[in-house]
């Protein structure tokens, strides 16, 4: 039935560490609430984000509505832990990506119209003469060029009614659903336009120049927290449903 009591000095030593304990718990409470409220900061190219992820952001929403996304359309690479960035999708040759990118798809080319203009095919070259082409200048690469594509089908001679030059992708494509032309899309890009008939994908005699191209995610973090875990699996999840739209 002994008692115990502090000494004065140790009554003075205790309620000291008991205010700084309370204090420090305080401070580690309101840093991990901030971690929790922190948005997840995706970058993509201004093409993936218009055409591929914000149709399908809805979806994520619906499914974590209390996860809140920060959307950064950038045609430029940047350094995911200087920029604040959590999640980065990029656009690059398959022997250029990192090593602990994750491959989402590839990149597959081909021509397509809106159902405007009454055209299904491209096998007789007098479509071209009578048609617009609308050109990707934004990229110099040969898989985007009109005139290569009509030399690998023989039609090198032929002059097409006019055209149209956009040096942003998704421009083109909205153009393309508007239905001034014909372009060359994409189709990883435009699954979901090519599925419900907004633009129909042309059959050729010859594939024009394939693509070298992928794109693929990156993420700042090795062990991500749980929010961008769930970003990066929807992700990886609606590329999936994306390559098996287009079997």
């Amino acid at each position: 039935h002994r008692a115990i009591a502090f000494t004065p000095e140790g009554e003075r030593l205790f309620r000291v560490a008991d205010n700084s304990m309370q204090r420090l718990q305080d401070v580690v409470g309101a840093m991990q609430d901030d971690l929790r409220q922190r948005p997840v900061t995706v970058t993509a190219s201004i093409g993936f984000v218009g055409l591929w992820l914000l149709p399908r952001l809805g979806r994520f929403q619906q499914k974590h509505p209390e996860i809140e996304i920060r959307l950064s359309a950038n045609n430029q690479a940047v350094d995911l832990r200087q920029e604040g960035v959590d999640v980065a999708i990029r656009y690059c040759a398959e022997t250029a990506a990192p090593e602990d990118a994750r491959r989402l798809f590839g990149e597959t080319i081909s021509p397509v119209a809106h159902a405007a203009l009454g055209i299904d095919s491209l096998i007789d070259p007098e479509v071209i003469a009578n048609s617009v082409l609308l050109e990707f200048d934004g990229d110099i690469r040969p898989w985007w060029s009109w005139q290569t594509w009509l030399a690998m089908q023989g039609w090198s001679g032929i002059k097409p009614k006019g055209i149209l030059r956009f040096n942003q992708y998704d421009q083109m494509i909205y153009a393309a659903l508007a239905g001034q032309g014909i372009a060359l899309g994409r189709r990883e890009l435009i699954a979901d336009m090519l599925a419900d008939g907004r633009l129909l994908a042309l059959e050729t005699p010859q594939a024009g120049p394939a693509s070298s191209q992928i794109y693929c995610l990156m993420q700042a973090d090795p062990s991500p927290r749980k929010e961008i875990q769930a970003v990066i699996d929807w992700v990886c999840e609606e590329a999936r449903l994306t390559l098996s739209s287009l079997d």
